[in-house]
């Protein structure tokens, strides 16, 4: 599309994000919409349009909005919204389209994420990427040539529906969880509670059970913390492998709010990979995403920006 203003739109887990981009710049942010103050997915929409309308002017060419939940292509379906009950099938590309007049598109929020890494950030000039976005849960998207690769229908590269082993700690047994259950912000906090308790330690454990108090005390030593991150880690590789084994990427990117502490996970992450992987096909770079929490927003911008 010609080069313009694209107004960006990433729903996260409590608000939407909106801002003005052009190419890899945010121009503008506006004060973003608290999901929790609306009871249905209409009156959210509804508020969504009218914000939309409110920020549209003559130098807006378009709409991109990312979304954490599945979205089927090419006609920016809706399918289901994770964090927002009721919100399922809805013509979100279409509905926006015909409200205000511009194109818009609408994807996965981890393909936003991961569109941006591939055109602007860690993962440029990559033949095929897959990013891999640690929140609350495990999200990714994957890059061809710089576009992202929706499958037949627009749901590929959900590495968090992987199902992984794990061991488990009560009865030894082998089970079976999905990755997003393993890896991301809510299970590594549990890790740390459960941990905490079994060795009596009962106080304060919200506040311990943090990322950045884990991280913190990762960093000092502290074997609880150590072995919360080592878990993570080797749950994380093992997922990646087996991606890795089905995709043959050139470059994983790691991105999302857990990301921010890679300095204590991703050496152990490597290693852990490195002995699930075959030899041939470690030519690949594991590495940290520029983009911290704009990448939803460039990203979503650059749905419009075919390549």
């Amino acid at each position: 599309m010609n080069k313009g203003t694209i107004i960006a739109v990433d729903f996260g887990g409590t608000s939407v994000k909106l801002a003005k981009v052009v190419g890899s710049k945010i121009i503008e942010k506006y004060d973003p919409i608290h999901t929790a103050n609306y009871h249905s997915a209409a009156e959210l929409k509804a508020e969504l349009m009218k914000r939309l309308r409110e920020i549209k002017d003559s130098t807006v060419k378009g709409v991109g909005i990312g979304v954490p939940g599945l979205v089927k292509q090419p006609q920016g379906l809706v399918v289901n919204l994770g964090n927002v009950e009721g919100w399922s099938n809805i013509a979100l590309a279409e509905e926006v389209s015909q409200e205000l007049g511009v194109p818009c598109k609408v994807d996965n929020d981890a393909n936003c994420a991961a569109l941006a890494e591939a055109r602007f950030g860690a993962g440029q000039n990559q033949e095929l990427m897959l990013m891999v976005t640690l929140g609350t849960g495990v999200g990714s998207g994957i890059i061809s040539h710089g576009n992202i690769w929706h499958g037949a229908h627009g749901y590929a590269g959900e590495i968090g529906r992987l199902q992984v082993p794990s061991l488990n700690s009560k009865t030894q047994d082998i089970d079976y969880q999905i990755l997003d259950k393993i890896c991301g912000h809510s299970a590594i906090s549990k890790q740390a509670i459960s941990l905490y308790q079994a060795q009596g330690i009962h106080d304060d454990l919200d506040s311990k059970s943090t990322l950045p108090y884990l991280a913190k005390k990762a960093r000092e030593g502290d074997q609880i913390a150590l072995q919360v991150w080592q878990t993570m880690a080797r749950n994380l590789a093992l997922g990646l492998a087996n991606a890795n084994a089905l995709l043959n990427p050139s470059m994983i990117v790691i991105g999302g709010g857990v990301a921010a502490a890679a300095d204590v996970f991703l050496d152990e992450l490597k290693a852990h990979f490195e002995k699930l992987t075959w030899a041939e096909s470690l030519e690949l770079n594991i590495v940290v995403a520029k983009f911290g929490n704009d990448a939803g927003l460039i990203g979503a911008a650059q749905l419009l920006e075919n390549r």
